[in-house]
């Protein structure tokens, strides 16, 4: 009897996976904040005072410039953050990516914004800080770029009131991006379930969602407490990776999997695996909330996935997200419309968040005066599909199912699949018109054979093959009398196989309808 192994389909986008070790090592880690001196730059004829400009970060608002320079606080550590420059409409200007422990000034200019931009995207949420810094350069490095470039620089000095969300500037990122991220998507299957023995032992193989998983008997009552299976940790630590994956190759990252015992009872089991049910729920919320929001600071999307902060956060953004994810998982929307739906969720939530987050968090957070307007400079991604497959929770989201059931059997010390027919014991083949052969002993064996024998004449047959396809059943015989082939389906209702015997060699009519019952 066939052992139980199935796969299950399941559709992020990217997302670091909730473990309870390593949120304890988040949470007791101390980010500091520092000051550092902001030059910006802007481009030949540029019309634009600098002066004029204000620049921000999660900590700072709106940072004084004077003759091209100013100051901001900014975290301390070893990550990445976003610093910008915006007018006074609060419109972006100029922007770059900063790692704090690489020194105390930055320049922001048309070449950094430029290659911000590119950045400014879901794609980029799963890198880690030194595959950030390296995509930062190779974007640069790109034949593409300097026309690229060129446009942005047309766009800072076109004088428009909002020039980095211009049309003409957004249609470039677009194609930009295109150039940058331009793979073929590649279908996977990320649950496998193995159920033997007295284990059930379910494989997270490919999804960065997190399933919360709880047995229920034949009755549909749960059994015994509920398990999750984490979702993969899908960060990419270099800018070779990211090639890697581009072109289709994800075996980069190690699956996740849990163990639980089946009950000793004899009956038929459920499994039901949810990604927004029990732990699950805040576990994939707060990996959603803090990837988003790590897309502008990879510090503050640690703390957000902390131990103390995840289930608050995790629960505070699943329950406003809800919605938006059950529509993604039912295809009415994108991957990129929904990533842009839930941050355009955040920006909404944006005091709420940061309440919830001072609360949880051992820093006074409330101090974060650029954090909503920080936030703020996700809404230029707009709908970009470019590039929108290496954000894996959402994609992940899309991709599979949001719950999914698995069924098996406990039958003595064998499990087998629901649905899956028992032709253990002795079975009879039994004419229903016209045969001129009596009832016939038939015996399956596991190696896909028969062994068939006439009541009244034992020694004219012997072992024939045989296959059982989705319940139909199908058996050539070849005797020194008879040829025959026999097609038969099972009846759920009655345990037969019904069908019918046609003979292409014999004495006997061409064709019989027949039964094959269980002794």
């Amino acid at each position: 009897m066939k052992k139980l192994s199935l796969l299950f389909i399941l559709f992020i986008f990217f997302g670091c996976s909730y473990d309870d070790s390593n949120s304890n090592d988040n949470q007791q880690e101390v980010f500091g904040t520092k000051e550092i001196t902001v030059v910006l730059e802007l481009p030949e004829n540029s019309n634009i005072n600098s002066d004029d400009l204000t620049i921000s970060t999660i900590f700072t608002e709106d940072g004084q410039v004077n003759n091209g320079t100013g100051n901001v606080e900014i975290f301390d550590n070893n990550a990445i953050e976003l610093v910008y420059a915006t007018n006074s409409s609060g419109n972006l200007i100029l922007m770059s990516y900063f790692n704090p422990a690489d020194g105390n000034a930055i320049e922001l200019n048309s070449k950094t914004t430029a290659q911000s931009l590119a950045m400014l995207h879901p794609w980029t949420m799963n890198l880690s800080v030194q595959a950030r810094q390296e995509a930062f350069q190779e974007i640069a490095l790109m034949p593409e770029f300097t026309n690229y470039h060129n446009q942005v620089i047309q766009g800072i000095n076109s004088g428009e009131i909002n020039p980095l969300a211009s049309s003409t500037i957004l249609q470039a990122i677009d194609s930009f991006q295109n150039t940058l991220l331009n793979r073929v998507e590649i279908e996977t299957l990320p649950l496998l379930m193995v159920a033997e023995n007295s284990t059930v032992n379910l494989t997270n193989k490919k999804s960065s969602m997190a399933y919360n998983l709880q047995l229920f008997d034949e009755n549909n009552q749960p059994i015994g407490e509920d398990y999750i299976v984490d979702g993969i940790n899908k960060e990419i630590l270099s800018w070779s990776n990211v090639l890697n994956i581009l072109g289709g190759n994800f075996d980069l990252f190690q699956p996740t999997d849990v163990q639980f015992p089946i009950p000793n009872v004899n009956q038929q089991y459920n499994l039901k695996a949810d990604r927004w049910s029990g732990k699950a729920f805040w576990q994939n919320g707060a990996n959603l909330a803090s990837s988003i929001v790590g897309i502008v600071s990879t510090t503050l999307g640690t703390i957000l996935k902390g131990a103390d902060c995840a289930l608050p956060v995790g629960t505070f953004f699943a329950n406003g997200a809800i919605d938006i994810v059950q529509t993604l998982s039912s295809g009415q929307m994108t991957a990129s419309q929904a990533a842009n739906q839930l941050n355009t969720f955040l920006l909404s939530r944006t005091s709420e968040l940061k309440e919830i987050t001072a609360e949880c968090s051992q820093y006074a957070l409330t101090e974060l005066g650029g954090f909503g307007k920080i936030l703020g400079a996700l809404s230029l991604i707009g709908n970009f599909e470019n590039g929108v497959l290496l954000f894996f929770n959402v994609v992940d989201i899309a991709q599979y199912d949001s719950e999914i059931q698995f069924c098996f059997e406990r039958n003595e010390n064998e499990i087998v699949e629901c649905g899956e027919i028992d032709l253990s014991g002795n079975w009879s083949l039994i004419p229903q018109n016209n045969a001129c052969i009596s009832n016939i002993g038939i015996k399956f064996n596991s190696d896909g054979t028969i062994q068939l024998a006439a009541l009244d004449m034992p020694s004219i047959y012997s072992t024939y093959n045989y296959t059982l396809i989705d319940g139909e059943l199908n058996i050539n015989i070849l005797s020194n009398f008879d040829a025959a082939n026999i097609t038969a389906n099972y009846d759920s209702n009655t345990s037969d196989f019904i069908g019918t015997i046609d003979y292409t060699s014999s004495p006997c009519s061409d064709s019989s309808n027949l039964i094959i019952s269980r002794n």
